[in-house]
């Protein structure tokens, strides 16, 4: 009985010790998971940020593109409109 008695306080003893060795591990292994998410979530959101600068750049110049041929359609037609009314 004394031996199992022993054998027992041996084992509460090295469980003590694993715990106490794993926590400060449990911290640093969940601090570094934290860190890894942390930087996923960045980058994703940078990723996201550029894919909307550049469909944003697209759509502006597109927008422009479009504003100047109309300008140059108006342009064109008030000028046949003038050379028409001149030749009256």
């Amino acid at each position: 009985m004394k031996t199992l008695t022993k054998l027992t306080a041996v084992v509460l003893i090295g469980c003590a010790s694993a715990t106490s060795y794993a926590n400060p591990l449990q911290s640093d292994t969940t601090a570094e998971l934290s860190n890894v998410i942390s930087n996923a979530i960045t980058t994703s959101i940078n990723h996201s940020i550029e894919e909307l600068k550049a469909s944003t750049l697209k759509a502006v110049a597109h927008s422009l593109d479009n504003a100047s041929e109309q300008e140059a359609t108006v342009a064109k037609s008030e000028s046949t409109q003038v050379k028409e009314e001149s030749s009256l």
